[in-house]
């Protein structure tokens, strides 16, 4: 059974129809924009200010490291041969280390006392 519509009672339906249908896309609209930014973006932007922003939130402006006083500690910080301290490069311990290894030295009682590097790399080798 079709009802009859006149002209202008169809106009009225589809006019609510309508203004029905934009209102329920506002709503959707309403509804899954704070869901997009919540779940969508919100991480994504969460997690760049965290990590952005960690450095001048955990280090103070004044002790900032530069790249210029990083190399320099990195030049400047104690070298170690096997445990011993080496006062510049190394060069003594690693020769006594090398002595040791080609006279199979196996007691530390065996290392001469020709220097201080020198005996604590032929120690180096007996210990190893």
């Amino acid at each position: 059974m079709t009802e009859k519509l006149t002209k202008e009672e169809f106009r009225k339906r589809m006019l609510q129809a309508s203004r029905e249908r934009q209102e329920k896309e506002k709503r959707l609209e309403i509804d899954t924009f704070p869901k997009l930014i919540l779940f969508g973006l919100g991480p994504i932007i969460a997690f760049g200010f965290f990590f952005g922003f960690l450095n001048y939130i955990s280090i103070p402006t004044d002790e900032r490291v530069t790249d210029k006083d990083l190399k320099e500690r990195i030049e400047n910080r104690p070298q170690y041969f096997h445990g011993y301290n080496c006062t510049k490069d190394c060069s003594g311990h690693e020769a006594g280390y090398n002595w040791a290894m080609k006279n199979n030295i196996m007691w530390k009682s065996e290392c001469p006392n020709t220097s201080k590097s020198f005996n604590e790399g032929c120690k180096a080798w007996v210990e190893n």
